[in-house]
């Protein structure tokens, strides 16, 4: 019976241990999501890119961060955890007749601790 007891006690605090050490997505780790912001393949340059934590769907309240995009629609996000994120991205199209606000976004997940993802975001009017 005793020793029962202790078997019970040595799970409890190992399960309290892991539960407390697994990190969720967001900041904090070695992983990076980075890529382009495209309309029809074509570069959006200096659009807006979003990032929302720990899920694959569309957000209803709101994005946890954001950047820009370089003059090449190269966006990045870095120092982030294992999980799932949602990238969204608004950027304008000069170059499409007529020229137009674009916008679209996907879901991804970061799989190991210090990985590169490649997420290029189609866009469309």
């Amino acid at each position: 019976m005793i020793q029962n007891r202790y078997f019970f006690l040595s799970v409890s605090l190992l399960m309290t241990v892991l539960l407390a050490c697994k990190q969720e997505a967001g900041t904090g780790g070695k992983a990076r999501i980075r890529g382009q912001v495209q309309h029809h393949e074509a570069a959006i340059p200096f659009a807006s890119v979003y990032i929302h934590y720990g899920s694959n769907d569309i957000p209803t309240a709101g994005y946890q961060d954001s950047t820009r995009a370089d003059a090449q629609g190269n966006y990045t996000f870095q120092n982030l955890q294992k999980g799932k994120y949602y990238i969204y991205s608004i950027g304008f199209d000069a170059n499409w007749s007529p020229p137009s606000t674009v916008f679209g976004g996907m879901p991804t997940q970061v799989y190991q601790r210090k990985e590169d993802v490649i997420l290029n975001i189609p866009v469309s009017e």
